[in-house]
């Protein structure tokens, strides 16, 4: 049985002509243009082998370890796939004046929860692209293994905070059987249930855990009141 290897990579991409289209590294994303609001910029966690990451990325982590840096060269197969023209379909105009948008050529939004690119919009018709902007490209990717999980406990810790649950969580593991205390910071999210069934169900599929408990530390300290 092979075993399961859970790392904290980063990484920075970029294409054939140099510019940056993806990092884990807040200051590379500013001083390119690319920082997102809603994104979290840190190392990542990833099961090695589990697809979380492209295809040869993926591929090139499964022969580094740790502290190890890599330059890859990942053509379209390896990385978002090549373009492909049924993805571009003719969407008529009327359908975006019900829900009161206007299609501007190079605009990209979501269309049916998948993101779209305006290309075209003439004679009561929009062409739409649904292939990822970076399908069809050869993108050059450097990345590194910052640190790896050595201990079970370590790998449901690195998972968890992939899920951003590592603050205020208590964690202990004896063979397959793992179980999780969640602090007073969870307290008043209405979605923590939900967030535990996810978690615990990505958990139990990566690391193979037979058993997985989450306990809320502030329901006994209620009850005591």
């Amino acid at each position: 049985m092979e075993k399961t290897r859970v790392v904290k990579v980063g990484y920075t991409g970029k294409t054939e002509d140099g510019f940056v289209v993806d990092t884990t590294d807040a200051k590379i994303a500013n001083e390119n243009g690319i920082y997102a609001k809603n994104r979290q910029y840190r190392d990542e966690a990833v099961v090695i082998g589990a697809g979380m990451l492209l295809k040869g990325m993926d591929k090139a982590l499964e022969n580094m370890k740790n502290g190890d840096v890599k330059e890859l060269t990942l053509q379209p197969k390896e990385a978002f796939g090549e373009r492909n023209f049924r993805m571009i379909r003719l969407v008529p105009l009327s359908q975006f004046k019900k829900q009161g948008i206007k299609p501007v050529p190079g605009f990209v939004m979501d269309i049916g929860g998948m993101p779209a690119r305006i290309q075209t919009v003439s004679g009561g018709r929009v062409r739409v692209d649904f292939n990822h902007p970076l399908a069809g490209k050869v993108l050059k990717y450097a990345i590194e293994i910052k640190d790896e999980a050595s201990t079970e406990k370590q790998k449901v810790e690195f998972m968890l905070e992939r899920f951003m649950l590592e603050k205020d969580v208590k964690v202990s593991v004896e063979k397959d059987k793992a179980t999780i205390e969640l602090g007073k910071t969870y307290k008043d999210n209405p979605a923590i249930k939900k967030i535990e069934e996810a978690v615990g169900k990505e958990l139990k599929k990566h690391l193979k855990l037979k058993d997985l408990k989450f306990k809320e530390n502030w329901t006994k300290a209620e009850k005591k009141k």
